[in-house]
């Protein structure tokens, strides 16, 4: 099991060392970035509405049914467990190509606890489970280093309280055409 939080084995910022050459050294000189994102919302009535990005598909969302909302639509903590979800297997496929892995297939399901603490209704734990298939032994221990990476790196799960869990199922794919 990968949790968030843990610092890098050889005292290198995590970020750092998404930046190694082929020997282990750093390759890439980081400068201080700023990177603002933009959404809004319009409500449509009773407990919907509609989630929009410039240049992006609209969303229809609502509050939970079992905070008073009708089912079927996205909700706020729908969207706090996915973007968990995809920025992992982002960060993931982005390490994994620099590695070269041979990466057949990747999906990954994901759900968050929430519980009353000190009062307060909040997320406690967020637990990502990834099914990989790699074409090769080589690309299966490189799969599971990037993926421990790829934890640490993630943008997302770095800017949350609660700890973030990745329980992978990293497989060797026997034949390159099956589906899996």
């Amino acid at each position: 099991m990968i949790r968030s939080g843990a610092a890098a084995a050889d005292g290198r910022s995590s970020l750092s060392s998404w930046f190694l050459d082929d020997r282990g050294r750093e390759s890439v000189e980081l400068k201080p970035k700023r990177y603002r994102y933009e959404t809004s919302v319009r409500w449509t009535g009773e407990h919907r509405g509609t989630m929009s990005a410039a240049g992006k598909a609209d969303v229809e969302v609502a509050c939970p049914p079992e905070f008073g909302g009708e089912g079927g639509f996205w909700s706020p903590e729908d969207l706090f467990v996915s973007s968990i979800n995809v920025c992992v297997m982002t960060t993931f496929v982005s390490l994994a190509e620099r590695q070269k892995v041979e990466l057949v297939s990747y999906e990954s399901e994901a759900d968050a606890l929430a519980t009353i603490v000190g009062g307060e209704l909040r997320f406690v734990t967020v637990t990502v489970r990834p099914r990989i298939y790699v074409r090769d032994e080589r690309s299966q221990e490189e799969a599971r280093q990037a993926l421990e990476r790829a934890r640490s790196l993630c943008m997302v799960t770095l800017s949350v309280r609660p700890e973030v869990r990745i329980e992978a199922d990293i497989r060797l794919a026997n034949d390159p055409h099956a589906a899996v």
